[in-house]
């Protein structure tokens, strides 16, 4: 990220690669954005720091920051990174099933939900929620963390 500042209709960021971003003011975890920012920093090309009045700063990321360009390229990426991404979980969650000798049912009914849901789950077809993915995980008897990194 190059340059940010703070408009009428949100936060302004140009990206090195000459694409813009406008992030609404409501999107920003501010209440009155432009009254409690006393300044924008850029410590890297990833992110931009607003400083707050009250001693506090919140962080922007870049990747948070593009996702409100007009950036087709990016959003697909994105979206085929996040499809690979449910996946693979989807595909882990299978596995320890399976070595566990649970069918779709009985793992569904030790987590609390429906065969189908968690069907859709493992085809990656469907993201889990937080808690969701917690309680497969203690229905498997493993640590989160096994399902979420090799």
């Amino acid at each position: 990220m190059l340059s940010a500042n703070i408009a009428k209709q949100g936060l302004e960021i140009v990206f090195a690669d000459g694409k813009n971003a406008l992030i609404p003011l409501e999107y920003l975890d501010i209440k009155d954005a432009p009254k409690e920012i006393s300044r924008i920093e850029l410590p890297n090309p990833y992110e931009v720091v607003l400083k707050l009045k009250n001693g506090k700063s919140d962080e922007v990321p870049w990747d948070f920051a593009r996702e409100y360009c007009a950036d087709k390229e990016f959003r697909q990426q994105a979206a085929s990174s996040a499809a690979r991404g449910r996946v693979v979980l989807g595909d882990r969650i299978r596995n320890a099933r399976t070595k566990a000798g649970l069918t779709q049912e009985e793992l569904a009914s030790k987590s609390g939900l429906g065969r189908v849901t968690l069907a859709r789950i493992e085809t990656g077809q469907q993201s889990p929620k937080y808690d969701t993915l917690n309680t497969i995980s203690q229905s498997l008897k493993l640590p989160l963390q096994k399902l979420l990194v090799d």
